[in-house]
């Protein structure tokens, strides 16, 4: 599951720069948070 663009400003606010940047990195699929690296198999532990 990847963030919204819109979703990371929301929360914290960035220059126009990191915006444009942390689009890029979506529109390329390069960008995902790190909590949803967690498998749902180690939720359930």
């Amino acid at each position: 599951m990847l963030l919204q663009a819109g979703d990371y400003v929301r929360y914290e606010p960035i220059s126009l720069e990191q915006y444009q940047q942390l689009e890029h990195q979506i529109a390329q699929g390069g960008y995902e948070p790190q909590r949803t690296q967690i498998g749902l198999e180690d939720l359930h532990v």
